[in-house]
């Protein structure tokens, strides 16, 4: 199995999280998958989760190079949502030549696990981000940490998709970037909203997962993990691929 995904509104009082996952992306056999977390409404999880696919494959045959190709997606969809007070973290990647591209804004993650360790692809667009912070500060926000304030309303988010009230105040939605070759190492990818990572540790995530081998087992285990032991009381969606099966392709 090349993929599992699971999304479950746990506690919450409605669902704001969605995904998307495409395993043939442009018929070329490409991947295409991202994780977008909503708050204060759904509409601009829902929007993104859309929109970045569509703009960004328009966006590829322009820019050979993914990476560029993402920034002018996630600008385009941007402005798209540029009058939106609903807001959303995106968490895309892009598997194509054993290559996996990866581009985010907000606190849903991204990880790689291997046969010994893992690796953390994104970088959590939070207050205790001191670079992130300090452009915050910069811009003269009121800070009620771990909140960013505006007439009465908070958000913990430093980069977004909408949030049109909060642009002024350094809440940005340029996204951060990377990339990571695939190697025989490599055992599975994983995105997921903050619902995961605010109730498990990167690490207790490698360890809880680092025997299973089939990426829906992978995704429901950390899913029940998350919700009934630690009583988490968020939404959450997790998306697990199969490196392996990407890497055995290659050899």
């Amino acid at each position: 199995m090349l993929a599992g995904i699971v999304c479950e509104q746990g506690l919450r009082e409605s669902m704001e999280d969605t995904y998307y996952l495409d395993t043939n992306f442009a018929g070329q056999g490409w991947i295409f998958g991202g994780v977008f977390d909503g708050h204060r409404g759904k509409f601009a999880a829902q929007e993104a989760a859309h929109r970045l696919p569509q703009v960004f494959l328009e966006q590829l045959g322009c820019y050979k190079n993914p990476m560029q190709a993402f920034s002018v997606a996630y600008s385009d969809v941007a402005d798209d949502l540029r009058s939106c007070y609903s807001g959303t973290t995106a968490t895309t990647f892009l598997i194509r030549d054993q290559t996996i591209y990866l581009s985010h804004v907000g606190d849903s993650r991204a990880l790689t696990i291997d046969k010994q360790d893992f690796s953390q692809l994104s970088s959590d667009h939070r207050l205790e981000n001191h670079d992130e912070r300090t452009r915050i500060e910069q811009c003269g926000a009121q800070i009620f940490y771990p909140y960013i304030y505006q007439d009465g309303q908070g958000i913990m988010l430093t980069r977004t998709l909408g949030d049109c009230d909060f642009k002024d105040l350094g809440v940005i939605d340029t996204p951060s970037q990377s990339e990571h070759a695939i190697t025989q190492q490599d055992k599975t990818m994983l995105l997921a909203t903050d619902g995961l990572f605010d109730a498990l540790s990167n690490r207790e995530i490698f360890q809880l997962t680092r025997n299973n081998h089939d990426p829906q087992k992978i995704a429901d285990s950390l899913l029940e993990e998350a919700m009934l032991n630690r009583m988490s009381p968020d939404n959450i969606t997790i998306l697990s691929i199969n490196l392996q099966e990407i890497a055995n392709l290659s050899s």
